[in-house]
């Protein structure tokens, strides 16, 4: 490596070359006296004692120059007097290196295995990852048909439970046209045997009490309830309306008469049979009281049915009376009170019921059969329903 002049430490030369002059010409001027003065040391003669301030001199300068070069630099400092421990380092440091190279040779050959093994685990990864992909969209799918199932289940459920319902509904009205059939039986038997014009539990007539009528108000529905009554037995067997005779006693009348005076609310008076009668005997009222609500508004929709094309005359009627079933069963859910004897709330004129009938037999499409309530109808009844049927688009 060549150095520059500028690169060269001057003050460290100038400072070696200062001290050497001045010890030499310290010792010069020293050696001029003793030599002048012919002064001996340790007895030697003066020649001799020259020559050991002379080899002094030299030393002091040698001394001195070691003394400026440690003073100004530490590396040369560290040179005189720690050489054997800095060879010792750097021989310690030299097979530290070492180790550390042959460690630096075992790192990069762990390293390399190491690299090795993680593209061999990201390529496992990267299959790993394919087959999740596949599997996640396996459960997607499976999820979608789960979730398909399930909304199927949930229909099926709400049908089936409709179905056990419409079940008990047919149910309850067989069990009611069963014992209608029954009670008719019995009556037709007691018809045969005694003639009977009224049955125990008949609804002979009935008639509405506005809210807060006042005492004749009553009076007159009440006699009004019982003209009615009067008409519907003498219609039953025919004869006069003079000729029929009812047992209502005074304090019944009078009970029923402070019962319907001034209530708040709408009531209907209803007049039962309290027995069988037969022709020309007198019969026994059985006077009722319920409270009337407006349960159907004029035009209200109560069911709808769809009615499939092909059905011949009979499946017609019976798929109608079986609808007809239905609505008797709603409005009595709804509030409606039923006839005591027949159980029915409703009310259908017989050329309506067969116009809906020709209208729907040997169809080639379906139609919708619309239930609708012809006029307000309070709690008392009937409910008088007329019958839609509508194509289907």
């Amino acid at each position: 490596m060549i150095l520059t002049l500028g690169e060269m430490n001057w003050q460290l030369i100038l400072s070696v070359l200062l001290v050497s002059s001045i010890v030499a010409y310290a010792g010069d001027r020293l050696g001029m006296r003793i030599g002048k003065k012919r002064i001996s040391l340790f007895g030697l003669r003066p020649r001799d004692t020259s020559s050991i301030i002379t080899a002094v001199t030299g030393l002091l300068i040698a001394l001195g120059i070691l003394a400026v070069l440690s003073v100004a630099s530490d590396s040369v400092r560290t040179a005189l007097f720690s050489m054997k421990y800095v060879q010792r380092q750097i021989t310690e440091l030299t097979g530290q290196l070492q180790e550390s190279r042959e460690e630096f040779v075992d790192m990069e050959q762990q390293l390399f295995e190491s690299q090795s093994s993680l593209l061999t685990k990201q390529q496992e990864l990267f299959d790993i990852e394919k087959r999740l992909e596949a599997a996640q969209s396996d459960l997607s799918d499976v999820r979608a048909r789960l979730e398909q199932a399930e909304s199927e289940k949930k229909r099926l459920e709400g049908e089936t439970q409709t179905l056990k319902k419409n079940r008990k509904e047919l149910e309850s009205v067989v069990s009611g046209l069963k014992a209608e059939a029954d009670g008719l039986r019995e009556g037709l038997d007691e018809v045969r045997e005694g003639h009977i014009v009224v049955f125990a539990g008949e609804l002979l007539s009935q008639v509405p009490v506005p809210a807060g009528s006042r005492r004749h108000e009553v009076e007159v529905l009440i006699a009004e309830a019982r003209n009615r009554a009067r008409h519907f037995v003498a219609l039953r067997f025919g004869g006069d309306v003079e000729d029929v005779r009812f047992n209502l006693s005074s304090s019944a009348e009078s009970y029923l008469v402070e019962t319907l005076t001034g209530s708040p609310h709408r009531l209907v008076l209803r007049f039962l049979a309290a027995s069988n009668a037969l022709r020309g005997e007198t019969v026994s009222l059985d006077p009722r009281t319920y409270v009337s609500a407006r349960v159907y508004g004029a035009g209200q929709i109560l069911i709808e049915k769809i009615m499939p094309a092909g059905q011949n005359r009979q499946q017609v009627e019976e798929s109608l009376y079986a609808l007809l079933r239905q609505v008797n069963a709603l409005a009595v859910s709804d509030g409606l009170l039923p006839d005591p004897l027949h159980k029915t709330v409703g009310n259908l004129t017989a050329t309506e019921f067969f116009e809906a009938v020709e209208s729907l037999s040997d169809r080639t499409s379906e139609a919708r059969v619309v239930v609708v309530v012809d006029e307000e109808t309070y709690s008392e009844g009937p409910v008088r329903v007329r019958l839609h049927v509508e194509d289907i688009p």
